[in-house]
């Protein structure tokens, strides 16, 4: 007979209750245009994660009952194999459909992204995003048509929501017909043939920053990904201008919020909050911080939320603050949610609809000691799902004395797991325990193929083949394992990793647990960790887990080459500093020949990597160790070689010595003129920093006169909408006005800005970074309108809190004008405040001794000379004085500056 258990049904009204008020929850979203968060707070097994499966279920069935056409399964579970779902494991932490059966030309109502961070891809902080992204990379298509469709409407370009749509669907159907069918032909190849012209030519609108799929191309997933860093630049001479992807979580926010607004609204799932990477903790504070319609519903356990220090202060934020409901377990509920509703423990008839689900026609005397002995749903399930009562009772009614109920495992989800590990055959219990030895660190997955073959090899494991087997099977009973890709798999729960980690010592001598590490190394060895794909990336971490635990015979030249597989990889993910710098401090113990070339490469990523974190005294003085080797081992020609003096010089003066900086630059210029040519790219790249420093060092006259010709070598070589060369003609225009041809700046700015527009969109940092610089140049221009200059950078404020967070530099720029207009207009104690509070910020994100937290003290001390404050604004002086004489090169222009303003304060006393 067969014995599977379905899905239960949900139950518990106030559990209902709950929902109905998520779904207040995302009206109020919706209607407002403003992102709420829900943080749901009970213990774990609890039935926070059915919660969000009930509410997913609910929006799709909203949405077949509209005129959109079902493009949502019904159910998060209905999409995953029916073989994985028999047992409770296998059902936990599905957060999202994993596959799509859409109704014929149907667009998404709402979108539906689904984290669970207990469970996310193997990898970084960083790849673990990157794949959660992915999500929205399947559904980019219709997405962008959604989006379209409601956007068209809103700018009047077309009159009704039906008609968007039904244009966008014949638009869809008709590239499909042309592109051979339904049948097989895929989203990719629409987007290649059409998706970036279809809504200008059926809606007569641009798509901003030219699509989902390109700005997902920017944070780094999808084909239009290129590899653009040569970090093999020691031995193929270096790298240039490279298009560094958009800060993952800056791209993420800013295409999320693009996309979200009334008519499709987000909801993002995060299961397991206490497990999630900072990076997720940022994302949810950016979002809630961002107007759009965005609902996030995150799971956590009772306290851990205050131990989130950014969520918790997000919490009591006095100015969003109250975007943030949490719902506990043992607290009432909030506003909207109903009376009724609860995430209390359900009572004790609702755990009985759980036991009848398995078990139909149990006697109410047993169904109520049961649900008595467990009031948690998990452990409740796993009682239901022992081998020995499915076997005994066959889902049948379930006969059991009070006896034997009081003998079952304690009311403790551990517990449970020990007895149904206790019921698993022998060969998967120790298929389970050897994988743990093929667990890099910090994860909890295996890669299985790789795995079973190092087990089958390993005659020193008794029954080495029928292990292997087991553990290459579809499926391991209760749920034990999961398939994140079709070549990794994890365990479902940490519990579940515990046991087996402890079961390994008492299932097998050491002798057997080194013979497997040596057949493990084998494994990775063979398969040539060459490339940066996810797979190849798990297998060197495994190999350096390998190396520091000394098994698996991975000698110390494949160590490196691993490392040097992880800097290509995590070279161009700036919130992978830390993995970085790791990977370079475990070089010092790595014993290979001190001229290799992949270790001088290893070791200018390390500097590379340090610079990039601010640590740049260190980051120069280990690029200058590393240059005479270099010039030994290449010769002091090479391109690798005048690279790395070039880098050396480029922290030199970000560090304040750009007079010393300066000189190296020109020197490093004769030797790329006279061995590569004017017009290499790499000699441009040090003309530009040339122009660039002596501008910064107030010579602007001369830095301008260099900059016109080298601007225009730049269009020739690289064309004048590249971004590196977009970037040249907005410095260009910001230094020209700054040598008071504002007129003619202006003009620039405004071409570079169409420019941008046009190409990255209205929303990308460097698009704000113009728009600021423009607003800025345009205000100088007579005749002044200093409050409506006050207007515009108060907007601009708003977007950038919005897309780049509050906490960015251009954010914190932007909030200085505005409070120097606010001087500027007669407010001074409103300025002053505004400056004071801007100053903490600066010195929480920057560092105190940051040039623009001496801009920012300088105002201060200006305002409280203003305020007839004129002692107190002397002493602030001389304080910045001292710091500046100290930090920055002798003869920066903002020291003769503070000097003067301090004789002007002298003289009035």
């Amino acid at each position: 007979m067969d014995t599977r258990s379905p899905q239960p049904p949900f139950l518990g009204e106030s559990r209902i209750r709950l929902v109905d008020g998520l779904l207040a929850v995302l009206e109020e979203v919706e209607s407002r245009c403003e992102t709420r968060w829900v943080s749901l707070e009970a213990p774990s097994g609890w039935g926070k994660t059915r919660v969000a499966q009930e509410l997913y279920a609910r929006l799709a069935a909203r949405e077949a009952e509209g005129d959109t056409g079902r493009y949502w399964p019904a159910t998060i579970l209905e999409t995953v194999p029916e073989a994985s779902l028999d047992q409770v494991g296998s059902r936990r932490k599905r957060v999202y459909p994993r596959w799509i059966e859409r109704g014929a030309a149907s667009l998404p109502s709402f979108f539906w992204w689904g984290i669970a961070c207990d469970m996310r891809s193997d990898g970084t902080a960083t790849e673990s995003l990157l794949a959660d992204l992915r999500q929205i990379e399947t559904h980019a298509v219709y997405l962008e048509a959604a989006w379209a469709a409601l956007a068209s409407v809103a700018e009047r370009h077309v009159p009704t929501l039906a008609l968007a749509r039904s244009s966008i669907r014949d638009a869809l159907r008709s590239a499909r017909k042309r592109l051979g069918g339904a049948a097989t032909v895929g989203q990719d190849e629409i987007a290649g043939h059409f998706i970036g012209n279809l809504i200008a030519d059926v809606l007569g609108m641009a798509v901003p920053g030219g699509g989902v799929l390109a700005q997902l191309a920017r944070i780094g997933i999808g084909k239009a990904v290129k590899e653009t860093r040569d970090l093999g630049l020691i031995a193929a001479g270096g790298r240039f201008d490279v298009d560094r992807p958009t800060d993952i979580i800056d791209g993420t926010v800013a295409l999320i919020t693009r996309l979200a607004r009334p008519g499709l609204p987000f909801v993002a799932f995060v299961e397991d909050l206490h497990r999630a990477t900072p990076l997720v903790d940022e994302l949810i504070e950016r979002l809630v911080r961002s107007n759009a319609a965005i609902l996030i519903v995150t799971s956590t356990w009772p306290g851990e939320l205050e131990r989130r220090d950014r969520l918790a202060a997000l919490t009591l934020d006095p100015i969003v603050g109250n975007r943030c409901l949490r719902l506990r377990h043992d607290q009432p509920l909030p506003a909207p949610f109903p009376k009724g509703a609860s995430l209390d423990a359900l009572p004790a008839d609702d755990l009985a609809g759980l036991v009848l689900a398995y078990f139909p026609g149990t006697a109410p005397e047993v169904v109520a000691h049961l649900a008595a002995r467990y009031n948690n749903p998990l452990p409740l399930e796993l009682v239901c799902n022992m081998d020995k009562l499915r076997r005994a009772f066959a889902g049948g009614a379930l006969k059991l004395t009070p006896e034997q109920i009081d003998a079952l495992p304690d009311n403790d989800v551990r517990a449970l797991y020990r007895a149904l590990w206790d019921e698993l055959p022998a060969t998967a219990q120790q298929a389970l325990a050897l994988a743990t030895l093929a667990i890099p660190q910090d994860s909890a997955a295996w890669h299985n193929r790789l795995t079973g073959e190092a087990i089958a090899a390993c005659a020193e494991v008794a029954g080495c083949q029928a292990v292997a087997e087991t553990l290459g099977q579809d499926r391991i009973p209760h749920g034990w394992a999961r398939v994140v890709q079709e070549w990794l798999r994890r365990f479902n729960e940490p519990d579940q990793l515990r046991i087996a980690e402890e079961e390994r010592a008492t299932r097998f001598f050491d002798h057997e647990i080194d013979a497997l590490y040596q057949r493990l190394g084998e494994q990775v060895r063979t398969r040539g960790l060459t490339d940066t794909d996810p797979e190849t990336q798990h297998c060197v971490w495994l190999a350096l887990t390998l190396h520091r635990k000394g098994k698996g015979g991975i000698a110390d030249t494949e160590a490196l080459g691993a490392i040097r597989v992880l800097q290509r990889a995590l070279g161009d993910q700036p919130r992978e500093l830390s993995n970085r710098i790791a990977l370079g401090e475990y070089l010092e113990q790595l014993r290979v020949d001190s001229e290799s070339i992949d270790l001088l490469a290893a070791r200018y990523e390390y500097a590379q990597a340090l610079g990039e974190a601010g640590q740049i005294t260190s980051a120069t003085t280990a690029l200058e160790v590393l240059l005479p080797e270099l010039e030994r081992r290449l010769g002091p020609d090479d391109p690798g070689t005048l690279m790395l003096r070039h880098d050396i010089a480029h922290w030199r003066a970000h560090s304040g010595e750009i007079g010393a900086a300066l000189d190296d630059f020109e020197s490093i210029l004769a030797d790329r003129l006279r061995t590569l040519g004017p017009d290499h790219p790499h000699s441009l790249r040090t003309r530009h920093e040339i122009a660039y420093w002596k501008a910064a060092s107030g010579v602007i006259a001369a830095a301008l006169k260099e900059m016109g010709p080298l601007l225009a070598a730049y269009g020739v070589v690289l064309g004048r909408c590249h971004p590196d060369t977009l970037k040249m003609r907005h410095n260009f225009a910001c230094w020209q006005a700054k040598a008071g041809e504002v007129a003619r700046a202006v003009i620039k700015l405004q071409a570079v800005l169409a420019d941008r527009e046009r190409i990255i969109g209205s929303e990308h940092p460097d698009t704000l970074a113009t728009r600021y610089e423009l607003t800025y140049w345009r205000w100088q221009l007579p005749p002044s309108d200093t409050a409506a200059a006050l207007v515009s950078f108060e907007s601009l404020l708003e977007d950038d809190e919005r897309i780049l967070g509050p906490d960015r530099p251009e954010t914190l720029t932007t909030r200085g004008v505005i409070a120097a207009l606010q001087a500027l207009t007669g407010d001074i104690p409103a300025a002053l405040h505004a400056f004071e509070a801007l100053l903490a910020d600066q010195c929480r994100i920057l560092d105190r001794n940051h040039t623009d937290t001496y801009t920012t003290r300088g105002s201060i001390a200006y305002l409280l000379a203003k305020s007839g404050r004129c002692a107190k604004a002397l002493t602030e002086s001389e304080a910045l004085l001292s710091d500046q004489e100290r930090n920055l090169d002798t003869g920066h222009p903002e020291i003769q500056h503070t000097r003067d303003w301090i004789a002007q304060l002298r003289k009035r006393f």
